[in-house]
């Protein structure tokens, strides 16, 4: 029954509907079934299928996740609940419903349930708020909300099953073990399939015979890494005589509540999610701890292709195993093939180094007494990305005027950063506002991202993280902090290197977000302050949240949502004020708060003038700088003023009759990130085709994304957390982004976009619905693939501009 438990997923929820059961089918980790269960329905897993066969819509889902999705394509239009707790149940739960909205999937009840690591008080609120909904969703199915007694026993009862599978792990660690690693996952997995009181009796057989199984030989190793850890998988490390004895989903086989007597409600809410919501440092330990109380010789890491959160595990895995002498070895598997040979490889490969080890191995120096990397010699002229057209023409004034206070404002913040005043890095998403009014300079990560780019020292700075051995292939744009702080040569470092930071704030907003920061917090001692990202779990959402967010956002967001980052940046204010001594000023904060609504409002002024101009008075190499340099300068009065600069230079340059491109006869988009390391290639077209890009994302962004007006009667700190709780949302997540950018394509008049690889798929095909031709790059905006990537990516699109249509084409 455990064997084959999953495999015959759809047998079981059949069995289960002819018994008269409402079934629910579930996708993910961490999903509360004894509540579920105790609400009278009858939970069982959507298991993945192949996706061969199967007319998937284009999206930016990875493997498992498509294989997901390809299995709610083949399936009756059953109940559906999703774990949205970690980016890929968060985008796959994105796109459901988005294809339930456009009418590419069969209308079917789908809930999201977003439940959070239980780390304080507040969380435990926020996830105390999505079980209630959950509960009334049961209900709307058909099911019942449970009476007190019925929720205690439910979880009672999935107690005792955690219970026995901790039973099962005695064995498995057995000297010599009895129980494999792919019978102990089966009978993991079964949980999510099997009611819980035949999988308990599963499970007491299994035990019973136990100690007559016959025992197993091999290297023992603990597996740990990619999720979901998959059967294939596991067969395939003990064909290659190796026994896993531990693994890392033993973590969550104890999360299970006890069940006390308490609250039940207050029990699930404090379970214990997934492992990758703790930082990679103490994962590493973690990991090493459980290999020598399994007696294990070696940590197999598992990372599946597109996976960006595991590569920053591995360094620190190296650290933890070097100083406890535990081996380790990875295995990177490869998309779209069965995973024998990746495994086999790379076992093999660990077997190689262990023979030509030597018999004592000193651990490496801790990451915070590692010296930086030592300075490298100058890049060759031309090397870096630079493409054969050279450098843009600017048109605005305002561009050089904001380049020249940047340099200026960014050497003062280095100044005050050596003369040890407190400085901070954070990430785009985080809240600004709040440095802003601490008077804590700060420095925007993106931002610096983008110098490096725009200064050729892509290439240079992964170097940086390679020799430090960090990934250069997972969110390599957002790790330029981290390798600035090992970049010791001041005549490369653009414009004299980036401070060390005494601060570091961002969202887990992507997978590789907690890893970056963990470790640059490590090297450089900083605070860090990471907060929780939150999923809007609505199945019908706001499709004009333009409109409404700027006045109405206290009645348009979840409640839920607004609270616990209200309170996240209520307890990020106090941690400031113990650290630095200094008392936070509310009414400073308000004015703030004023300032960045008047420079949003004058950067949606901008925008709609370009906009409505028959031609365009600028394009984007004017525009993304204009914008941008001042963002990071919200809440001042110059960032407000620079904002009127360039609002008023383009009115000007209007009424003038001035253009970018006298010739304009195309109007294109840039959908995804802006090329920093060559503005010049927005201007290739602009002789050949009078072709003008007339719109990015960084002017929309800010006259649409930030404003959030607050009444006299508001807190000004639940609409900041108004403004940051959708951060991303609008860019890449399904329905939010792609109704938007159809808006924007439209009232800008674009002729065309032109995408590269970070533009999320469901955007791109809204747009070619709403009747944009769309030309998609294999590009991205970091490294871009160099001179020839750059060159080849160029050909592209002046083939596609000319195969546009003549009336298109003016």
């Amino acid at each position: 029954m455990l064997r084959h438990a999953r495999r015959d997923a759809d047998g079981w929820a059949a069995e289960q509907g002819r018994a008269g059961r409402v079934v629910v089918r579930t996708i993910g980790r961490d999903l509360p079934l004894p509540l579920l269960r105790a609400c009278g329905l009858a939970p069982v897993a959507l298991v993945p299928v192949p996706e061969a066969g199967v007319a998937l819509p284009p999206t930016s889902l990875n493997a498992g996740a498509r294989g997901h999705l390809a299995a709610v394509l083949a399936l009756p239009m059953q109940p559906l609940l999703v774990s949205t707790n970690e980016p890929t149940g968060a985008m796959l739960y994105a796109v459901l419903r988005e294809l339930m909205r456009c009418g590419d999937l069969a209308p079917r009840p789908l809930h999201g349930i977003d439940l959070l690591r239980p780390r304080d008080d507040a969380v435990v609120r926020y996830n105390r708020a999505r079980l209630d909904e959950l509960a009334d969703w049961a209900a709307m199915l058909g099911g019942r909300r449970p009476s007190h007694d019925e929720l205690h026993a439910a979880i009672e009862t999935d107690a005792g099953v955690h219970a026995m599978l901790g039973r099962l792990d005695d064995w498995r660690r057995h000297d010599p073990p009895r129980l494999g690693g792919v019978d102990r996952l089966q009978a993991l997995r079964a949980a999510d399939v099997l009611p819980p009181e035949q999988h308990l009796r599963a499970l007491h057989h299994l035990f019973d015979r136990l100690p007559d199984a016959a025992p197993r030989r091999g290297e023992r190793v603990v597996v740990a890494g990619a999720e979901p850890h998959e059967e294939a998988v596991y067969a395939a490390i003990e064909a290659c005589g190796a026994v896993i004895v531990a693994d890392d989903l033993a973590a969550s086989d104890a999360a299970a509540p006890a069940g006390d007597g308490g609250d039940p409600w207050d029990a699930l809410a404090r379970r214990p999610v997934q492992a990758d919501a703790v930082d990679p440092v103490a994962r590493a330990r973690g990991l090493v701890d459980l290999a020598r109380a399994a007696r294990a010789a070696r940590v197999l890491h598992l990372r599946a292709a597109g996976d960006e959160a595991q590569p920053w595990l591995r360094r620190w895995l190296e650290v933890a195993c070097a100083e406890t002498g535990v081996a380790w070895t990875a295995i990177d598997l490869r998309a779209d093939e069965p995973p024998e040979a990746s495994v086999r490889e790379a076992l093999e490969r660990g077997a190689t180094a262990r023979r030509a080890q030597p018999a004592a191995t000193a651990a490496p120096p801790s990451p915070a007494a590692t010296a930086p990397a030592p300075p490298r010699p100058p890049a060759p002229p031309g090397q870096p990305g630079k493409t054969q057209e050279g450098r843009s023409r600017k048109s605005l004034q305002a561009v050089a005027d904001f380049s020249r206070y940047q340099r200026e404002w960014f050497a003062g913040v280095q100044a005050r950063a050596l003369n040890g005043e407190p400085f901070a890095v954070v990430n785009a998403d985080a809240p600004q506002e709040i440095l802003r009014a601490f008077d804590i300079p700060f420095v925007v990560n993106q931002w610096w991202g983008s110098i490096v780019a725009a200064k050729q020292q892509s290439r240079r700075y992964l170097g940086l993280l390679r020799e430090q051995g960090y990934p250069t292939d997972a969110e390599p744009y957002s790790a330029q902090g981290l390798a600035a702080a090992f970049d010791t040569d001041a005549g490369q470092a653009p414009w004299g290197g980036l401070p060390r930071p005494q601060w570091l704030l961002a969202f887990t907003a992507s997978a590789a977000t907690r890893g970056i920061f963990t470790s640059w917090a490590q090297h450089t001692g900083a605070e860090l302050c990471l907060l929780d990202r939150t999923i809007d779990t609505r199945v019908d959402l706001p499709l004009e949240w333009w409109d409404r967010l700027p006045h109405d956002w206290d009645d348009t967001l979840e409640p839920p949502r607004l609270d616990l980052i209200e309170r996240e940046f209520a307890e990020l204010i106090a941690r400031i004020e113990r650290s630095t001594g200094r008392t936070f000023d509310e009414q400073r904060f308000r004015t703030v708060m004023d300032l960045v609504n008047e420079q949003e409002a004058y950067y949606r002024r901008t925008r709609d003038l370009i906009a409505a101009c028959p031609r365009a008075p600028v394009g984007v190499v004017d525009s993304m700088p204009a914008t941008m340099v001042p963002q990071w300068h919200r809440g001042t009065e110059w960032g407000r003023d620079a904002a009127r600069a360039l609002h008023d230079e383009v009115r000007s340059r209007i009424d003038q009759g001035a253009v970018a491109c006298p010739d304009e006869r195309l109007r294109l988009m840039w959908v995804g990130r802006g090329l920093w390391s060559d503005m010049g290639f927005y201007q290739r077209w602009e002789s050949s085709h009078g072709a003008v890009f007339v719109w990015t994302m960084y002017l929309a962004l800010a006259a649409d994304g930030y404003l959030r007006y607050c009444s006299p009667s508001q807190s000004p700190l639940r609409a900041l957390a108004a403004r940051f709780v959708t951060m991303g949302d609008e860019l890449r997540m399904p329905t939010w982004a792609g109704a938007w950018h159809v808006r924007e394509a439209r009232t800008h008049r674009v002729d065309a976009a032109i995408a590269i690889d970070d533009a999320d798929p469901l955007v791109l095909r809204a747009l070619e619905r709403a009747g944009v031709p769309v030309l998609r790059l294999a590009l991205n905006n970091f490294a871009g693939g160099g001179v020839a990537g750059l060159d080849d990516a160029a050909r592209q699109v002046g083939a596609f501009l000319d195969a546009l249509s003549p009336s298109r084409r003016g």
